[in-house]
């Protein structure tokens, strides 16, 4: 990816507190608080007639504690319905569609901000309740404080049905197969368009001839690699005077022993420089969208895989996944996936980047779908169709190579179909296309 290294590593960061559900009911339970806080000093230095308000609170103590303490105790039973209905579904979207969309679920700000409003109400509500001291008289009630609770149970009335109807429609097949392909397509944005870089052939090893001492270095981290901040490697290369050859892509697992990277320079480095290039890799426990292209394909391709196994038997979802995968392989047609070269300001390469390219994604993308959907003529066909259509748009050697192995590949899949009008069918399909490339 293209991604500059100060905004990739808050992305990238931004990923993962996204990922917390935590977060969001936290900041809004503290600003509560705070609020809260500042009502009641405020309604006790000012003196308040509410006789002729309609909105504002206008009780004494006693019935200010009341109206507290059932607000108290039915957002309690809200939040419980709640939290009941999100661990159902959780489990229900495991079940059915992956446990690693999960993530996308917890991270849905809306789902997020609507358990943040109902934490937020109860501690509110219990910090107004226990200022109040009947002992004050009607002066000592915070009317401000206990309007703006009722203001806030409203609120979460509304919220709840909000809540509720994301929760169907986050169940729905459909719906998390169109964001899990956005998030794909916003992965496929980062990369360079193609025209912006050309596909430059560079002689690695002519262009550092003068940098005959070579050693591969380990990250001495074991995990998945989340971010490389390539602009941090080129000025780590350009200030020691070393070409790095990188081995590994975002995505990748490593091991703590490993030729990750190579460097090349005109004399041994030091353990310094050694940290300052480990500092360039962020490695974590799961794998992040920020860098990694095949984040998003390997869900969707997870969506569709449990589709078919024959406890959903769901074809129709099958299908929809292939269509949104090959929507994006259309968009990373035109994108640059192969190795990167970066150079310094003096025009000197410092950084090669290793990139699986076209290929890869799509393997990833089709070839278990297509297994599993070997005794299915309907899932093969609308796979082979959409194979049909992206080799009509790919203009590389490398893309109609790899669109036309998976052909190859349904063609061997074709003969293991018993109805013969099904087979003749997808025979005529891939026919077309492996005649002509």
């Amino acid at each position: 990816m293209a991604r500059k290294g100060k905004s990739g590593r808050l992305s990238n960061a931004m990923s993962w507190f996204k990922s917390r559900l935590w977060l969001i009911p936290c900041g809004m339970s503290v600003l509560a608080l705070g609020a809260g806080y500042a009502l009641v000093r405020y309604s006790f230095k000012v003196p308040i007639d509410a006789s002729g308000s309609l909105w504002l609170f206008s009780g004494d103590p006693a019935t200010a504690r009341g109206l507290l303490s059932t607000i108290v105790s039915g957002m309690i039973t809200m939040t419980s319905l709640v939290v009941s209905l999100t661990i159902l579904v959780l489990a229900q979207a495991a079940r059915q569609l992956g446990p690693r969309l999960i993530y996308n679920f917890i991270g849905d700000r809306s789902i997020q901000a609507a358990l943040g409003l109902f934490v937020a109400t109860i501690l509110y509500c219990l910090f107004i309740l226990r200022s109040i001291n009947e002992q004050l008289g009607p002066q000592g009630v915070p009317r401000y404080a206990v309007t703006l609770a009722s203001l806030l149970t409203i609120a979460c009335l509304f919220a709840l049905l909000a809540y509720i109807s994301k929760l169907a429609h986050s169940i729905v097949s459909d719906t998390v197969v169109r964001e899990v392909g956005d998030n794909l397509d916003a992965a496929i944005d980062e990369c360079p368009r193609r025209s912006d870089h050309a596909d430059e052939k560079i002689d690695v090893d002519e262009e550092s001839r003068e940098h005959a001492t070579r050693r591969c270095i380990g990250l001495e981290q074991s995990g998945y690699v989340q971010f490389i901040d390539y602009d941090a490697l080129v000025k780590t290369a350009g200030r020691h005077d070393t070409v790095l050859i990188v081995h590994i892509e975002p995505g990748a697992f490593l091991l703590q022993k490993g030729d990750t990277v190579e460097v090349r320079s005109k004399a041994l480095v030091g353990k310094r420089v050694e940290r300052a290039i480990r500092d360039c890799f962020v490695i974590g426990a799961v794998r992040t969208p920020t860098q990694d292209l095949q984040y998003s394909v390997r869900q969707l391709v997870e969506i569709a895989l449990r589709a078919l196994s024959p406890s959903i038997n769901d074809p129709y979802t099958a299908t929809a996944v292939i269509n949104r995968l090959s929507a994006s392989l259309e968009k990373a047609g035109a994108r640059e996936l192969t190795t990167k070269y970066y150079r310094d300001r003096a025009g000197r390469l410092r950084v090669v980047a290793a990139n699986g390219g076209y290929g890869p994604v799509v393997e990833t993308a089709f070839t278990q779908i297509r297994a599993a959907a070997e005794g299915m003529p309907a899932v093969l066909m609308v796979l082979t169709e959409r194979i049909q259509d992206l080799l009509h748009s790919a203009e590389l050697r490398e893309q109609r190579e790899a669109l036309l192995a998976q052909l190859q590949a349904i063609r061997w899949t074709i003969a293991q179909i018993n109805e013969p009008e099904d087979r003749r069918k997808l025979e005529a399909i891939v026919a077309g296309p492996m005649e002509t490339g």
